[in-house]
């Protein structure tokens, strides 16, 4: 008699999580005309993944989050599932404003270029630019966030900077996931991010057309100890403990506690390897800083390579890349037709996840425009 009752009550439960399920899965599709009309003004986010190949041949997927701003929904209010009003708005939203294609940096995924809101406050790069008036690209870098994962000695700078290359190229054309081609490509970067961004337009000059580089500085200093690069070097990904990144990322008189534990326990990511083992001599050069040394600085990073203008943003108390050398910085692009140096007070290296974080975001705008 038991053994049926419980039988039985299995099946009533059964049969309720499957009609929860269909229930859920049919909310989460159905879209009405009212809902759709109601994001005009807000901000979409759309994920895609974009073939790149490293030069050795070898095709992996890297993923990227379009973020946009919906003014427009009239053809998109037929459709009822999420994926199709998505696509449908991405149609007729993007495509004639500028990109912004951000690459991240150490120990980072796109998720560093759009955080969750805290307190009341916003943490999201992408979302401000993309109400502002452009479209947001932020990539997760092979290795990190959504993207594949290669051997972490595979991916260096020079690998870096070839994926990245041919995303930003395929923005140029329609031969991109979104199949939409942009007039105007605007590379940024955080901090190795910047690095990449540096090598990859150093390489590829055509490939955006305007750069803008956070939180960081190829001016002579010592950028890292050395007892945390020979640590880097013992495996094939690189994660940073959680107080050495609140001490490395973060100026606390203008940090939100909730923030930074978010940052460890959420934001997080790895690095590959190789990225130290190919970047030590420039590190090395940086910390020496001879005159032999800063031209073999300039020759590496490729940023005597780079054509177009070029803004420098620095962190008053950003212990990597200091505003004390933004007097230097603008020398190591000799090429650029303009190079804008700007520094930032009392903020740290990871300028997004700082209560002041609009200083950066609204100086990046106004030059850009």
């Amino acid at each position: 008699m038991i053994r049926r009752m419980l039988l039985s009550l299995a099946c009533v439960v059964c049969v309720l999580l499957a009609t929860s399920a269909v229930t859920l899965a049919h909310e989460e599709q159905t879209w009405t005309p009212e809902k759709v009309s109601a994001l005009i003004g807000k901000v979409v986010k759309k994920k895609m993944k974009f073939p790149v190949k490293l030069s050795t041949g070898k095709s992996f997927e890297m993923v990227g989050f379009f973020y946009f701003k919906v003014e427009r929904v009239k053809g998109c209010l037929s459709h009822t599932e999420r994926k199709w009003v998505i696509a449908c708005l991405m149609k007729k939203n993007v495509g004639k404003q500028p990109v912004q294609t951000v690459i991240h940096g150490l120990t980072y995924s796109h998720r560093y270029w759009a955080s969750k809101r805290f307190n009341g406050r916003s943490y999201s790069y992408a979302r401000f630019m993309a109400k502002n008036g452009f479209v947001v690209l932020a990539l997760d870098l092979l290795g990190s966030g959504k993207s594949d994962v290669p051997d972490g000695d595979l991916l260096n700078i020079k690998e870096y900077s070839f994926t990245i290359a041919q995303i930003l190229l395929s923005l140029k054309t329609k031969k991109n996931p979104l199949q939409r081609s942009f007039k105007k490509v605007i590379l940024v970067g955080h901090s190795l991010g910047a690095i990449l961004s540096v090598a990859t337009l150093g390489t590829f000059p055509q490939a955006a057309d305007a750069l803008v580089v956070t939180a960081w500085a190829f001016a002579p200093h010592v950028v890292l100890p050395p007892d945390l690069l020979a640590a880097a070097l013992q495996n094939p990904y690189v994660q940073l403990p959680p107080q050495l990144r609140e001490d490395l990322f973060y100026f606390l008189p203008k940090a939100d506690p909730a923030v930074i534990m978010f940052d460890n326990s959420k934001i997080a990511d790895q690095t590959p390897r190789g990225i130290f083992t190919q970047g030590l001599p420039l590190l090395e050069a940086m910390a020496r800083g001879n005159a032999n040394d800063i031209a073999f600085i300039k020759d590496f990073s490729r940023s005597n390579r780079i054509r177009v203008p070029v803004l420098i943003q620095l962190g008053e108390f950003d212990v990597i890349a200091p505003a004390r050398l933004a007097d230097q910085e603008a020398s190591f692009y000799p090429r650029a037709p303009k190079v804008k140096v700007q520094t930032l007070s009392t903020i740290g290296h990871s300028f997004n996840l700082h209560v002041n974080n609009r200083e950066s975001w609204k100086r990046i705008v106004q030059w850009l425009r």
